[in-house]
């Protein structure tokens, strides 16, 4: 695979969703971490093409293959959180 983003480190506020990756140019494989929260029960829920589909608990990941186009959003739960964050697109 080619790197599209390096890791990059963003802050989700509580709230409203915001955008992690904009839209994907082709297939890709996205990696999401929950590096820390305001509490250790905070959690971040991420919303792909606007469902929300995942919840991660400050500490957890996931890494995902999916298709072009698709906005990745998260929001934060009880407290503002760190995401770390790359994508990759398939060779």
């Amino acid at each position: 695979t080619h790197p599209m983003s390096n890791l990059n480190r963003q802050s989700i506020a509580t709230g409203s969703a915001q955008t992690i990756i904009a839209s994907n140019s082709s297939f890709s494989y996205i990696y999401i971490k929950v590096d820390e929260g305001t509490n250790a029960t905070d959690w971040v829920q991420i919303k792909l093409g606007g469902d929300a589909l995942i919840r991660l608990n400050v500490g957890e990941s996931f890494f995902l293959p999916i298709y072009s186009g698709v906005l990745v959003e998260g929001e934060a739960q009880g407290g503002a959180c760190k995401v770390e964050y790359g994508y990759w697109t398939r060779a």
